[in-house]
């Protein structure tokens, strides 16, 4: 049980390392937000999490079938002469894409509420 234990820990720690590489500029991005996402028999919704991003420093798109989010996360300016003593919500440019089987027809819905992005996407047929 104590090998277990640690096996996990160090696969803990290899992951934690990997989320927090640099950008790789290659991609536009230096990290994915999670996100949720629900079907409703007219919608598809979308929920991204975006803690402490302001809604004018983020952005969507749909072309086709991809919404394509991103923007960035930058860190309070209250904070800019302190020391990092731990940091666990990533900052910095921020992209996802979101691929559906059937395109949707429109964006119906987006507002930023509680530190998320919500998107409501109509289906097609409805």
């Amino acid at each position: 049980m104590w090998a277990e234990a640690c096996r996990l820990l160090d696969r803990a720690e290899r992951v934690r390392h990997a989320f927090f590489q640099p950008p790789d500029t290659t991609r536009g991005g230096s990290w994915e937000p999670p996100i949720d996402l629900y079907e409703t028999a007219e919608a598809w919704w979308v929920v991204a999490a975006l803690p402490g991003v302001s809604p004018d420093d983020m952005r969507f798109t749909l072309e086709g079938d991809i919404l394509h989010l991103e923007g960035e996360r930058t860190l309070p300016r209250a904070l800019a002469q302190g020391s990092i003593r731990r940091m666990e919500i990533p900052h910095g440019r921020f992209e996802r894409v979101v691929r559906f089987a059937r395109a949707p027809l429109a964006v119906t819905h987006a507002e930023a509420r509680d530190g998320c992005l919500v998107i409501a996407l109509r289906k097609p047929g409805r």
